[in-house]
């Protein structure tokens, strides 16, 4: 991997946000979906590798989603969907995977039959 496929994946979430009108995105979104696409489909547990708070997580969840966000004192959603969530089948709460348009991302920026998968 590059710079160059970093910045072309960290183009691709800002582009994706400006098509749905998802305003300004918090710095830690593009680390929390590689975190997603790595794997980590918990939010706590996303919490702990990031150094982000449980609250921050939360809202980029949200984000990533395409939950609401605030326009004009107002939440807005928005078609920003790289993640979905569904009931976790071993723990309780949600578990955080890519949607199609996610996995398209990182598909594109990254040669997954070579990647080593997380354990």
């Amino acid at each position: 991997m590059t710079p160059a496929n970093v910045a072309g994946l960290l183009a691709g979430i800002r582009q994706a946000a400006k098509m749905a009108r998802a305003g300004a995105l918090h710095p830690g979104v593009p680390e929390v979906f590689l975190w997603i696409a790595a794997g980590v489909d918990h939010r706590s547990d996303l919490a702990k590798v990031s150094g982000l708070s449980v609250r921050e997580i939360r809202r980029i969840c949200h984000t990533l989603q395409g939950r609401g966000y605030r326009e004009r004192g107002r939440y807005v959603d928005s078609a920003f969907r790289l993640v979905q969530s569904r009931p976790h089948p071993h723990r309780r709460g949600d578990q955080l995977v890519l949607t199609s348009e996610g996995q398209s991302l990182i598909s594109s920026t990254f040669d997954l039959s070579t990647e080593v998968q997380p354990s």
